[in-house]
């Protein structure tokens, strides 16, 4: 119990440190806060209470890493629009009597970038990538609770310039599978760059605090979730300039636009549900009040901000896709591959 309790008093204070940080938009290295895997893909790019034995899990959720997931070893890709792709690679593995660890490499390789000069002639080009190695473990106790931490080493490369840094999650859960709830708390991001794209010039990654509950009705297919994030500040809208360019020849150009709290409020919430069919498929849906409304377009309808997914486990295999929407007709798609190594047929010897 010691443990534990060093363990939430440094998330208080990570938290209570960081909580600071600017509007969204002026952090950098935000490639850190994707998902890599399908599934959370599916349930709106962030989910704080999916427990399972994907290994894809614990990257974003510390506290996941368990015994089951022994030997699991998992392979995934992202087609992005604009000829992005991301991938990511995870394995886990559980040492007797000390715990299971798991450990894993992510990436997003942006491609060949046309570079331009000042007036936009095309001059050649640019490639950019960025890297994540990561290793984390949880400490599992009194049957419900576990807390968790992971440690993750980027490298970004944009052109010439590069970063180098290190971050910190931390999270505790309390899981209850007999009454099917689930809660978590999580700080994401706890670190800094080592080295900054250029020197003197220090920037700040993209820290998160995230909260999520989740529920099920015994012999119901359904679990439904609540995830929120940000956490740590209260105002995560982006300033549009046409709210704020109001004036003309009859009125002021400096009067400010109208606040909605309840879209503010809304931002901050990811809802979504999955249904398991009899332990072998799996159905996803999803709805991120911000990213549709950062992605939505005037006079232009839209699914933006839902997302989609359906998973299957057969055997040793479990495969998993997620379809997630952006605006004007562009979409990105998300594929899982996880094998258990342990269930693999294996040659009788003679």
């Amino acid at each position: 119990m010691k443990k534990t309790f060093c363990v939430l008093i440094f998330c208080v204070v990570a938290i209570y440190t960081f909580s600071q940080n600017p509007l969204g938009g002026s952090a950098s290295l935000a490639f850190i806060n994707n998902p890599f895997s399908a599934r959370l893909y599916a349930l709106g790019h962030i989910n704080q209470t999916l427990f399972d034995n994907d290994a894809t899990l614990g990257y974003t959720n510390p506290f996941l890493w368990n015994k089951n997931m022994h030997q699991q070893i998992a392979f995934g890709t992202s087609f992005i629009p604009g000829g992005v792709n991301a991938g990511n690679i995870a394995y886990v593995h559980h040492f007797p009597k000390i715990s299971a660890f798991g450990f894993g490499f992510n990436y997003i390789a942006y491609g060949n970038i046309p570079r331009t000069d000042e007036s936009s002639n095309i001059i050649g080009k640019i490639q950019a990538s960025e890297y994540i190695w990561y290793s984390g473990t949880a400490y599992h106790f009194a049957k419900l609770f576990a807390v968790g931490g992971n440690i993750k080493l980027f490298y970004s490369q944009l052109a010439e310039f590069s970063s180098v840094g290190m971050a910190a999650d931390i999270g505790f859960s309390i899981n209850d599978t007999a009454k099917l709830l689930s809660f978590s708390l999580t700080a994401t991001n706890v670190g800094a760059q080592f080295k900054p794209y250029r020197n003197g010039n220090t920037e700040i990654i993209p820290f998160d605090l995230r909260m999520g509950f989740s529920f099920g009705f015994k012999g119901f297919p359904i679990r439904f979730h609540t995830t929120m994030h940000n956490l740590h500040r209260w105002n995560i809208r982006y300033s549009n300039p046409r709210e704020n360019n109001t004036g003309n020849l009859f009125s002021s150009s400096d009067a400010k636009p109208s606040k909605d709290i309840g879209d503010e409020i809304f931002r901050h919430f990811i809802l979504g549900a999955e249904a398991n069919i009899k332990k072998i498929v799996r159905l996803q849906l999803a709805y991120n009040h911000l990213r549709r409304q950062e992605h939505r377009q005037l006079n232009v309808r839209s699914i933006a901000g839902f997302s989609f997914g359906m998973g299957i486990r057969i055997k040793f295999m479990d495969i998993q896709y997620a379809f997630s929407p952006y605006a004007l007709g562009r979409n990105s798609s998300h594929l899982t591959m996880g094998i258990d190594i342990q269930k693999i047929p294996r040659r009788k010897k003679n």
